[in-house]
């Protein structure tokens, strides 16, 4: 029994070309490639911000969630980080109503690799400096 319209036959011969033409070896050094940049995102705030965030750690896409301190001032977070040519997606972007949240998200799959290296240590900083309190950070995990 069917519920949509069906499969998209153009669609799917397109794919079948490209799996033809090598799109696989491609997208195992694509994919080597990112898994290198993901890694360096999150042993680099490991190492240097273990003390005010904690990252997802991804098995695939382009993306790592990081948690930070309920007493984070954002909009200070914001302007130091952008001092620093730093740039990240607040969390509030992706919250359903906007509000916000303790998160945020960094893309990694378009940065050069010596940028993420240099970047990690950049944003525990700007992290420590837009905090209102010194209190130890209270979660271990993105989401107790």
């Amino acid at each position: 029994r069917r519920h949509d319209a069906g499969g998209n036959y153009l669609a799917a011969a397109v794919v079948a070309e490209l799996y033809k033409d090598g799109v696989w070896e491609l997208t195992d050094k694509l994919n080597d490639a990112l898994k290198i940049k993901k890694n360096l995102v999150v042993n680099g705030l490991a190492e240097a911000g273990a003390d005010v965030c904690v990252s997802s750690n991804p098995t695939g896409g382009l993306f790592v969630w990081v948690r930070f301190p309920d007493d984070v001032d954002q909009e200070k977070l914001l302007r130091l980080t952008a001092e620093r040519n730093f740039r990240y997606a607040p969390g509030a972007n992706f919250h359903i109503h906007g509000t916000q949240v303790p998160y945020l998200r960094l893309a990694f799959g378009h940065v050069p690799d010596d940028v993420i290296r240099a970047g990690m240590p950049v944003l525990a900083q700007c992290l420590r400096e837009a905090r209102t309190s010194n209190e130890p950070r209270q979660f271990e995990t993105l989401f107790d």
